[in-house]
């Protein structure tokens, strides 16, 4: 019974673990952009954030992201990478190092 617990706890720890040393998640990214534009004004528009997939790069992580928006009424898709830093427990987009 004791063996269980402690490879219970073990699982658990490692799962944790993993979840803290991972990249910022789709909703993350999502979030992220949508906060920077947010100083854009009410003619600016992000209507989707795509993640097509994330890689560590020294202090963060290089993210391919598909942005659909609208400015003016003119809708506009736009893959680019993006970096990401976790900085004071919150993604940030930063310039890769």
């Amino acid at each position: 019974m004791k063996k269980i617990i402690i490879t219970a706890a073990l699982i658990a720890t490692a799962v944790t673990l993993a979840g803290c040393s991972s990249g910022p998640s789709d909703s993350d990214i999502k979030a992220t952009i949508q906060q920077s534009a947010a100083g854009m004004g009410d003619a600016f528009k992000i209507e989707k954030v795509t993640s097509k997939g994330c890689s560590k790069s020294g202090d963060g992580y290089n993210c391919l992201v598909e942005v659909a928006s609208s400015a003016f009424g003119e809708k506009q898709d736009k893959t680019a990478p993006v970096h990401f830093q976790k900085i004071g427990g919150k993604w940030v987009m930063t310039q890769a190092n």
